[in-house]
Parts: C-alpha cells; sequence; structure tokens
C-alpha cells in the first residue's frame, strides 16, 4: 500500500508508479467525474469499490486471516461504496456512508431487514 500526501489531500493506493506520476502531475488518465464531484463538495472523501478489495488484498500480498474469510467474502458481493463527511457541523462531527448493496433481495430494504435478523438471531 502506497500513500501520497499532495496539495492537502491523502491518496491511499496499490500503484506506486500511479502515485509517482500524480505527485509529478503526470496523469494519463481523464478523471473520474464523479469523484471530482465527491471530492470537491466535501471536506473528506473515501471511495472503494468492495468487489475489488479480496483482489485488491491479494495483489498486495496482504492476508486478512481466517477469520475475516466470511466478511471478505461477503464484501464481495457488495458494490461501489463512498464516505463522505463536509467536517464539523456546529457542536457535532456529521458523514454519510453510501454503498451498493448485494442483489440478493428485491430491493435494498429487504437486504437490510434480513441483515437486521441475522444479528438479532445470534
Amino acid at each position: 500500500m502506497y500513500v501520497l500526501l499532495k496539495d492537502d489531500l491523502v491518496m491511499v493506493s496499490n500503484d506506486s508508479l500511479s502515485l509517482h506520476d500524480i505527485r509529478q502531475n503526470k496523469t494519463a488518465g481523464s478523471a473520474n467525474k464523479d469523484f471530482i464531484k465527491l471530492m470537491k463538495q466535501n471536506k473528506m472523501s473515501a471511495a472503494i469499490d468492495l468487489q475489488k478489495l479480496p483482489a485488491m488484498l491479494k495483489e498486495m500480498g496482504v492476508s486478512p486471516g481466517k477469520q475475516w474469510e466470511q466478511t471478505m467474502a461477503q464484501l464481495n458481493q457488495y458494490g461501489s461504496t463512498a464516505i463522505t463527511s463536509k467536517g464539523i457541523v456546529g457542536n457535532r462531527m456529521e458523514a454519510e456512508i453510501s454503498t451498493k448493496l448485494p442483489e440478493t433481495k428485491e430491493g435494498a430494504i429487504g437486504y437490510m431487514i434480513d441483515q437486521i435478523l441475522r444479528e438479532i438471531g445470534k
């Protein structure tokens, strides 16, 4: 895992060459417009495609261990996830989390109710 601090931004990647190009202002690809909008509208933003997380960890040589196998298999069913915050508002910190849920039910509400019932049954 590589980290780049530049212009009040923290960038984390598994690709050191891409971060090097970013540091040198030599990015060849076009920027994702949704990601740019996310960054400009919030003081803190993080985005990840959870379906790609298991493969990315394997590529980086990170083994989460046996206790995380079920969690990693479950994360592999999710999609794009974003965490954003506009910062401190009044006397509290506000943040939002959005994610594409697995398509195992007819809708997100059905999926969430199943997850809640599963946790209650433990």
